[in-house]
């Protein structure tokens, strides 16, 4: 899990393209990250769920992922 994002608030992709790129634009490979927001969209989580391949992510439901947004008390 990566550190919390409280103070950053999600308005508009443009925000999620920002918040995402300072973690993931050094990668050499696919990354698939999982957002946690609370109900005014203020990032609670930001959880590094699979690390692919050079040009794919293969991502699998799996319920051991799901906890980590019910930890954070992110929005369903």
């Amino acid at each position: 899990m990566v550190e919390p994002f409280v103070a950053f608030q999600i308005r508009n992709s443009e925000d999620v393209r920002e918040l995402t790129a300072t973690q993931i634009a050094n990668e050499d490979r696919e990354v698939f990250l999982v957002m946690m927001l609370n109900t005014k969209n203020h990032v609670v989580g930001l959880h590094r769920a699979h690390v692919g391949s050079l040009n794919a992510s293969v991502v699998h439901p799996r319920i051991e992922k799901l906890n980590d947004s019910f930890t954070t008390n992110a929005q369903n």
